[in-house]
Order: structure tokens, then C-alpha cells, then sequence
């Protein structure tokens, strides 16, 4: 072919591509657009403090970037785009959503052009329209749905932003490296930036650790380079050498993993033997999406407790098992590195959050990043099916297309469930009937619209009585449920409750600090609350005191400080400090209901203990600041 009629084609072939990825990114924008109006949902509130603009100073800023507790590094460059967002353009669901759809948008491109690198690199034929094929079908998908009108999962989108870059640059000092161009440097450097800022953005990146290595020693070799094998070979053993040390410190780390179930429901175990059903449901719900099941409520999901219970557990596995080995036993050729890659996006991709940490066990978001793998297999699947039969390209495209445009149309209507708060509590009852979460969300909107009764149906699926008793947990969501329908609540429900243990789950802590507002606010029935502090009371007498009860004492006192007893509240901090006695903010607790019932004088000694603290260090800016109130007066 001349020169100069490549030189055309080349263009024309590029300016359809960015026709394609223009259209691809307005047809999303336009199915996302009804739901970037919806509510703030569950981790939005404790995750995205409110702010005002106008009074956000330097101090505020830094606090709310390096304050997050979500994750072990804090996410600091997530967090400093939640601060830009509100300087900007002002501090709202809503902007956090469209900021959160450009950043998909962006995504996209960063998606379709990474599945053109590497389908290029592996000669694949027609690369364009594979991998814009691949980016639709990645954007469109209603199983993304949920990440990007999710305003916390910024977290999430500018982790992926940062984790395709990478890739992207990672390729490129790959092919300067291997030319011997001297860019490779700069190219290193980038990777390795946009690496710190993808693990800064959420720690989900440290699967980066193994699959840019995979990336690099699955890359295909130039047949003109000796640098290349070297490559492959350098890198799989760098591969090869990392699994070995990450499985060494999951071992070493074992009894620390296991501790941190002791918040869950369900064991390591049974964790480890569902994530393999979990992950293939993910799959599935890529490619052929249930809608209806889609969402933020997947606490009903029925965990494994053995290979064979249910048999789906085996079957997973088995599936898994066989695509890594499949890729492996193929691993010579062109078709074998090809599934290994998409297995290394994809399944290393859940590494994190998809193994045996004790996180819950199904989130939808989990699968932004990792959903690449997936593409990157239909578009490497395409090429080769566009190669064997070339006479069939506009077919083939016209038909998948359609398919990918039928997931757009399913993601258009789940923008509109998401536009309100009662549409996507109204699905999430109806399609997890068995939901706590689903049933506890249903319960808080009929309260709101006064009705009780109906509230307490639903309360009464989420925290089930058991052999006649009510725990502590539902009956403080049931009382919630009260303040919130400014009715009474029956006396022998708050009886029902027999034990004092509870408020371990966050939603039932958000139920007692509504209970607790509401007594400040003065619109929860008293009765009602003074039966419930009653027996919170009786109970923690009749009750062997240990160090698990000190979290639920101190709640308790607070809620005794809202109906103004301070002594009662003086007595719980007094039992709480006796199972933390060096815990700061219970000291001050206690100090402030001493002062309340003894006065001043008569909490002298308390006083001098915390002022000694201080002084060694130990406090932080706000809690030197509760103390230092009480230095007036003394």
C-alpha cells in the first residue's frame, strides 16, 4: 500500500474512532443525566463532612484532606477533591455526582485507549473498533451505575483515573525501554507518580504492586529486540517473586486478619468461599445485568460455608481455576498471554477487596477497575473473530453495539431509580426482601411519614425477635423510629429487651444519636425515651461489666445527658472507665458530668490527671480545647 493512502486510512480510521468515543461519552452523560439529582446515600454523610465555601479556611481544609478515616492512609487526594468541589462549585450531592460523571467520562477515553495500546502491541486486527467496542460496553454498563452516582466513590474513580495511567505509562516506558530510547525514564517516572497518587486516592491501587509486572511480562516481545524476552522473563519473575512475599505476609498477618472479623457476622472462611460465587455474580451481572438486583443493598446475600453448600461455590472456583490455567497452558502463544492479562486485570484487580479482608462481603463498586479485564477480553475475542471473518466486520459491530446500546437503555433506567431516595429504597425492599439495610431504609421512610405501625413491620425484619426477646439493637431502632413519627411507642416492646449488648452495627449507633438529637430538639416522645433509658439502665446493672461494653456504656451516657441525669451519666462513664481507663475522650466525658453533679472542687483530681496528659502530649488540638473549660472558675 503507498505511503501516502496508509498515511489517509490511518486518519480517517482515527477520526471514526474519536467520533465513536465522542458519541459513546454524550449517549452516557445522557443516560447518567436523571441521576445526578438523587440523595446523598450511607457512606456519603460520615465520609463528606459538610462544608461551607465561604468559611473553609486553610486549617478546615487541611483537617478534612489528612482527617479520613475510611482507609489506612486516609485517601488524602480523594478527600482534596471533595474540598475543591465545594470551593468551586459549592458543597452538594449533586455536584459531587457531576464531578463524579466527568470523571467516568474521562475514564472512558483513558479505557479505550489503553485496549488500543495494548491490542496494537499484540497486532490485533481492527484495534479501533474493538476497543471502542470495549469502552462502550466498560461506560454503558449498569453495573457501574452505582460507583459513579455514589459521590464517596470519587474515591473509587480517581483510584481507577490514576490506576489507568499507570498502565498506560508503564506500556510506553515498556516500548522506550525496549527500543533503548532514552524517554523510558521519564515515562518510569510518570508511572510511578500517578501509582503514589492512585494508592493515595484509595488503597485498592496496591494491586499495582502485581499487575503491572503481569502487564509487562505478558507484553509481546518486538521480534527485533533481545531487550524484550529479557523483559518477559525479568518480569515474570518478578511476579512470581511478589506473590510469594504478599501469600508470606497474609500468613504472618493471619491472626490480625482474623481479629478484624470479630465486627462481622460470618468468618474468614465463609468469606474466602463465597468470594469466588461473589465474583462470578459480578461477572454476570457485567455482561447480563439483573437490574432490579442492582444497588447499594447486597446484605442479604447467602454466604458459602463449604465447596458444596451451595454447589455454586465449587462451580466458581472450578471456573476461575480453569481460565488462570487455561491462559498458563497457553501461555506460548498470542491466545494464552491474552487470557492471562484479562485474568490479571480482572481477578488481581479484586485482590483487595475481593479476598479475605474483613470487609463486607458484596459491593458493586469493586468492579469499576477490574471491569477493563473483562472488556479487554471481548475486544481481544472481537479482533480475532473480525480476522477470521472480515466480510462480517459491519454485522458483527452493528449487532454488539446494539448489545452494549440495550446496557446503556438499563443504565438510563437505573439513573432514574437513583434520582430519588424513595425509588431506590421502594426497589431495594422489593428485589432484597431479606435485607436488613433494604428493610431498615423502609422502616426510617414510613416513619417519616407517620406511620408507625407499618415502620415497625419492616423494623421487625431487620432486627428479628428471638425466642420472644428483642435485642437492644432493634429496640433502639424502634424508638428511633418513634422520635421520627412523633409517635409512642409501646412500653412492653422496650421490655422485650433482655440483655445489654448491642449498637455494634452502625446502623443501629445512627438510630441512638437520632434518638439522642431528637431529645435535644425536644420532638421525640419522652415517655417513650425515659422507658428506654429505664431499661438500658436496669440492665446494665444486672450485668457483669466488661471491656466489650465501655463503647455502649459511653453511648448510653450521652443519651442520659440529653434527658438532663447527669448522675446516671456520671455512673456509665464511671463503668466505661473502669474497662478503658486511659481512653481520653471518655475522661473528659466523665469530667464533664462530674463538674455537672459535684461541681468544680469536687472533680479537682480528675482535672489535675487530664491536665497531666496533656502535657506529656497526648491530646489533640480539640480535646485541649474541651479542656480547657474548665480551667475557668477553679
Amino acid at each position: 500500500m503507498p505511503l501516502k493512502r496508509y498515511v489517509n486510512n490511518e486518519m480517517h480510521a482515527s477520526f471514526l474512532a474519536a467520533l465513536a468515543l465522542v458519541l459513546i461519552t454524550l449517549l452516557m452523560c445522557w443516560a447518567y443525566l436523571p441521576g445526578i439529582d438523587g440523595p446523598a446515600l450511607l457512606d456519603d454523610r460520615p465520609n463528606i463532612p459538610s462544608m461551607n465555601p465561604a468559611e473553609i479556611d486553610l486549617s478546615e481544609a487541611s483537617a478534612i484532606v489528612f482527617g479520613n478515616g475510611s482507609g489506612p492512609l486516609g485517601r488524602p487526594v480523594a478527600m482534596a477533591t471533595f474540598v475543591g468541589e465545594a470551593l468551586l462549585w459549592g458543597a452538594s450531592p449533586s455536584t459531587g455526582k457531576a464531578v463524579n460523571l466527568v470523571l467516568h467520562l474521562v475514564n472512558t477515553v483513558l479505557v479505550y485507549l489503553l485496549i488500543l495500546a495494548v491490542l496494537r502491541a499484540f497486532g490485533s486486527f481492527s484495534p479501533r473498533a474493538s476497543a471502542c467496542l470495549a469502552a462502550a460496553l466498560w461506560c454503558w454498563a449498569p453495573l457501574q451505575l452505582s460507583t459513579v452516582l455514589y459521590h464517596v466513590q470519587r474515591m473509587t474513580l480517581l483510584c481507577s483515573f490514576f490506576m489507568l495511567l499507570t498502565l498506560l505509562f508503564a506500556l510506553r516506558w515498556r516500548e522506550c525501554f525496549e527500543s533503548a530510547s532514552r524517554r523510558h525514564f521519564v515515562w518510569g517516572v510518570a508511572a510511578l507518580c500517578t501509582a503514589v497518587l492512585a494508592v493515595f486516592s484509595k488503597e485498592n491501587a496496591a494491586t499495582l504492586i502485581l499487575i503491572v509486572p503481569a502487564l509487562l511480562a505478558l507484553h509481546p516481545k518486538s521480534s527485533a529486540s533481545k531487550r524484550g524476552e529479557a523483559m518477559s522473563v525479568a518480569f515474570s519473575r518478578i511476579f512470581a517473586l511478589l506473590v510469594l512475599l504478599i501469600g508470606g505476609v497474609l500468613i504472618l498477618q493471619w491472626f490480625w486478619i482474623v481479629e478484624g472479623y470479630q465486627v462481622r457476622d460470618h468468618t474468614v472462611m465463609e468469606r474466602a468461599l463465597s468470594q469466588p460465587r461473589i465474583v462470578f455474580d459480578y461477572l454476570q451481572q457485567f455482561f447480563l445485568p439483573q437490574t432490579s438486583r442492582l444497588g447499594l443493598v447486597h446484605d442479604d446475600f447467602s454466604l458459602s460455608t463449604g465447596l458444596l453448600s451451595p454447589p455454586a461455590t465449587l462451580l466458581s472456583l472450578l471456573f476461575f481455576v480453569a481460565w488462570v490455567l487455561l491462559g498458563f497452558w497457553q501461555r506460548s502463544n498470542a491466545a494464552g498471554k491474552q487470557l492471562l492479562l484479562c485474568a490479571a486485570i480482572f481477578l488481581l484487580g479484586h485482590a483487595v477487596e475481593s479476598t479475605v479482608l474483613a470487609l463486607e462481603p458484596y459491593f458493586e463498586h469493586r468492579n469499576y477497575f477490574p471491569g477493563v479485564g473483562l472488556v479487554l477480553g471481548v475486544a481481544f475475542a472481537l479482533s480475532a473473530s473480525l480476522k477470521k471473518a472480515p466480510a462480517i466486520k459491519v454485522p458483527i459491530l452493528v449487532w454488539l453495539f446494539s448489545y452494549a446500546g440495550s446496557l446503556l437503555v438499563e443504565t438510563g433506567a437505573q439513573a432514574m431509580v437513583w434520582s430519588k431516595y424513595e425509588l431506590i429504597v421502594l426497589q431495594d425492599v422489593n428485589s432484597h426482601p431479606k435485607s436488613p439495610r433494604a428493610n431498615r431504609a423502609m422502616a426510617l421512610l414510613l416513619a417519616q411519614s407517620q406511620n408507625l405501625d407499618l415502620a415497625l413491620e419492616y423494623s421487625d425484619k431487620a432486627y428479628p425477635s428471638i425466642a420472644g426477646e428483642r435485642s437492644l439493637d432493634g429496640v433502639v431502632f424502634a424508638t428511633a423510629l418513634s422520635c421520627l413519627s412523633g409517635q409512642t411507642l409501646l412500653e412492653p416492646d422496650i421490655r422485650l429487651m433482655k440483655a445489654f449488648s448491642g449498637l455494634n452495627d452502625r446502623a443501629a449507633r445512627e438510630a441512638m444519636q437520632l434518638v439522642i438529637d431528637r431529645v435535644y430538639e425536644d420532638s421525640c416522645d419522652e415517655s417513650t425515651v425515659l422507658a428506654l433509658a429505664d431499661r438500658l439502665q436496669a440492665l446494665a446493672k444486672s450485668t457483669p461489666i466488661t471491656s466489650e461494653h465501655a463503647p455502649l456504656l459511653s453511648t448510653v451516657a450521652l443519651l442520659e445527658n440529653a434527658l438532663g441525669r447527669y448522675e446516671r451519666a456520671l455512673w456509665y462513664t464511671d463503668q466505661a472507665m473502669s474497662q478503658a481507663p486511659q481512653d481520653i475522650q471518655l475522661m473528659l466525658m466523665n469530667l464533664h458530668f462530674c463538674v455537672a453533679v459535684q461541681g468544680i472542687q469536687g472533680c479537682v483530681d480528675k482535672l489535675r490527671k487530664l491536665r497531666t496528659i496533656e502535657a506529656s502530649g497526648r491530646f489533640s488540638p480539640a480535646q485541649s480545647e474541651t479542656l480547657a473549660l474548665y480551667k475557668v472558675g477553679e
